[in-house]
């Protein structure tokens, strides 16, 4: 599953270090997708596996952040609702 693009912090770049999956079942990674300007390409993380806190670790920097949410092949789920973020305002270049 991909999110929508967000701006965590309008204005502002997010540190974004951590996320966590809103999914019923399975063992989902998450990778992240950052860019500073809407012209510039998306730039994905490399996926991360939700740990024993039911959070997947980042750190990765941008204005605009999107994500990919990816189960193992049969992995038993039903609801899939997003993620939350967890960040913090960075600077604004």
């Amino acid at each position: 599953m991909d999110t929508s693009e967000l701006q965590p912090f309008p204005g502002r770049r997010a540190l974004i270090t951590g996320t966590r999956p809103l999914v019923n079942g399975g063992i989902p990674s998450v990778a992240l997708g950052t860019r500073s300007r809407l012209v510039d390409p998306v730039s994905f993380n490399a996926a991360t596996a939700m740990n024993s806190l039911g959070t997947c670790p980042q750190r990765a920097s941008g204005r605009y952040v999107r994500a990919e949410i990816t189960l193992p092949a049969g992995a038993a789920w039903t609801h899939m609702q997003g993620l939350e973020l967890e960040a913090t305002p960075a600077g604004v270049r």
